[in-house]
């Protein structure tokens, strides 16, 4: 674990926590047993477009900042949910680009969290 925290990534944004918190709750309704309880995240050029695996519903979160190319990954949507819950910054950092994990970084805490293969 302690690799993957000191792992640094070529690509990051800042956004607003509360705004990707509230587009997650949205996208998760349609988010079914048989999807795996599974997200698509894709960090595009205007922001993390969040969307169900059968694209039913899908949610734009603009970036406060971004570098970095475009990437997308799917990510278990409860286990996303209770970090981004456990940050207390209104403004939180997500480092991506790796196949298998994704970091989100705060001013005291950093988090790392599996990728759905």
């Amino acid at each position: 674990i302690s690799q993957l925290l000191d792992d640094s990534f070529d690509n990051s944004c800042k956004v607003n926590n509360n705004a990707l918190l509230e587009a997650i709750d949205r996208v998760g309704l349609f988010v079914g047993q048989y999807d795996d309880n599974s997200i698509n995240l894709q960090f595009t050029a205007d922001g993390i477009e969040v969307s169900s695996p059968q694209a039913y519903s899908s949610e734009l979160v603009e970036y406060d900042e971004h570098e970095g190319v475009e990437f997308s990954c799917d990510v278990n949507i409860d286990m996303l949910v209770s970090q981004l819950k456990a940050q207390t910054d209104d403004v939180i950092t997500i480092e991506y680009g790796k196949e298998n994990t994704i970091k989100i970084v705060s001013e005291d805490v950093v988090q790392v969290i599996a990728l759905d293969a």
